[in-house]
């Protein structure tokens, strides 16, 4: 069976009193394909004893009895031989029609009858826009999804470009790592990075086909860092195509909610099903990246010599350099050193036990020896130590040591994290004369 790919347009919310007696609206795809399932947005505007009427090409029509009142969608499926074609499709609602929506129908011309709709289902309109219904799984933008944890009266005045959405992002999202609560909600997950509480499309790939990406032959790799990425995805249960969705890091990688959310490269499976890259909406807020975005080196502008003064010059202080620091991974064994199985790595904030915690950096990890490139600052956070608390067999051992003095780090593509100076080897400990984050 053929499964159309969706898109429509979303409508206004539900009626007030003073604007009851407008038309009723409906949209619904501009081409559908015999058998296959299509979504259809119903806005009543108050209307009460409403009927879905199709005419084909036949010139015969069809009425479907729905609901009437509220804002809901239609879950058409449709008939396996209707007539291919342009077809036509109202709502009728009492004596106030809809104006028609038009759509054409691919398929066999072997398409037989007056019947376009084998079957509908009512997907509930439960606030926002009518786009964003419940029901099972498969709605990826529904109620009972992870929603915001912050205020979004926090963002005002946030301003700024694409650039600063698409990092502040990036950064919430790779702050998520390891979140398993986002399964089944790639849309709803990366509408949350950039401070949508609901995406406003019913799927993946109707925000695919309304955003329209583009650079697919350019692979994951062509996506700048904060753009969507988009993949063709369909629900076996259901046979609907849905898509999938992620935000790219910009170097190949992207970070999108699977069976946890993760940040990686596009394995094969992925890879045939790219779509391409495209901005996010602007109706999305975005955030305020946490950290400053990297500034370039600019040339020193040319100087003027100055005249001998009489009075002597104070020297000015030289900013502090970025520094390279080479990663210490060993805890204590005892009286002696071992190293840790698993690796130093950056953290969206300067906590402990991040695996845990969402709040892990992916493709950062770092074994004894490795580097980081390059510290810009120092901050203060939870104590980090590389013994082991619970034991007295270390207590003596003099290369034990804990601290909460975390180092920010900025990353040659532009990531930026902490790591605790406890996972730094000792001549890089102690702060290193860099301002604070």
């Amino acid at each position: 069976m053929t499964v159309v790919t969706l898109s429509f347009a979303l409508l206004a919310a539900a009626p007030t009193p003073a604007t009851a007696a407008t038309r009723p609206a409906l949209a619904v795809e501009e081409t559908i394909t015999q058998g296959s399932a299509t979504l259809a947005t119903v806005d009543p505007r108050g209307a009460k004893r409403c009927r879905l009427v199709t005419l084909g090409p036949s010139g015969r029509q069809r009425a479907y009895k729905v609901r009437g009142g509220r804002a809901y969608g239609l879950l058409l499926r449709l008939r396996q031989h209707a007539l291919p074609g342009g077809w036509e499709l109202s709502l009728r609602c009492g004596k106030r029609n809809s104006a028609a929506a038009r759509t054409s129908v691919a398929g066999s011309s072997r398409g037989h009858g007056t019947g376009l709709v084998g079957s509908l289902r009512v997907r509930p309109y439960r606030g926002g826009a009518p786009a964003d219904f419940g029901g099972e799984h498969e709605d990826q933008d529904a109620e009972g999804a992870p929603g915001l944890d912050f205020n979004p009266a926090e963002l005002d005045g946030l301003g700024g470009g694409e650039g600063d959405r698409g990092r502040g992002a990036v950064e919430w999202a790779l702050s998520k790592l390891g979140d398993p609560s986002y399964h089944m909600w790639c849309l709803r997950f990366v509408a949350n990075a950039y401070g949508a509480s609901k995406a406003g499309f019913y799927s993946a790939q109707v925000a695919a086909n309304a955003l329209r990406p583009r650079d697919a032959a350019k692979g994951v790799a062509g996506a700048p860092a904060g753009s969507l990425v988009f993949f063709r995805w369909v629900d076996p249960n259901s046979g609907e195509s849905l898509g999938h969705i992620g935000i790219s890091l910009g170097d190949g990688r992207m970070v999108h909610a699977s069976r946890t959310v993760r940040a990686e490269a596009p394995d094969a499976y992925w890879r045939s099903r790219y779509l391409g890259w495209a901005s996010a909406p602007s109706s999305w807020p975005g955030r305020p990246p946490a950290s400053p975005p990297p500034v370039a080196d600019a040339p020193s502008p040319p100087t003027t010599p100055t005249p001998p003064s009489s009075t002597p010059s104070t020297p000015s202080t030289p900013a502090p350099a970025r520094r390279l620091l080479t990663v210490d991974n060993r805890v204590t064994n005892g009286m002696g050193m071992r190293e840790d199985a698993t690796p130093a790595r950056l953290t969206t904030k300067p906590w402990i036990r991040c695996s845990s915690r969402g709040c892990n950096l992916g493709g950062t990890e770092r074994g004894t020896g490795g580097t980081y490139d390059a510290a810009v600052c120092q901050t203060t956070g939870e104590r980090t130590t590389n013994g082991h608390d619970s034991s007295a067999a270390d207590d003596a051992n003099p290369n034990r040591f804990e601290s909460t003095r975390y180092y920010g780090i900025r990353m040659s593509n532009g990531t930026f994290g902490y790591v605790s100076e406890v996972w730094i080897r000792a001549g890089d400990r102690g702060g290193l004369g860099l301002p604070t984050c």
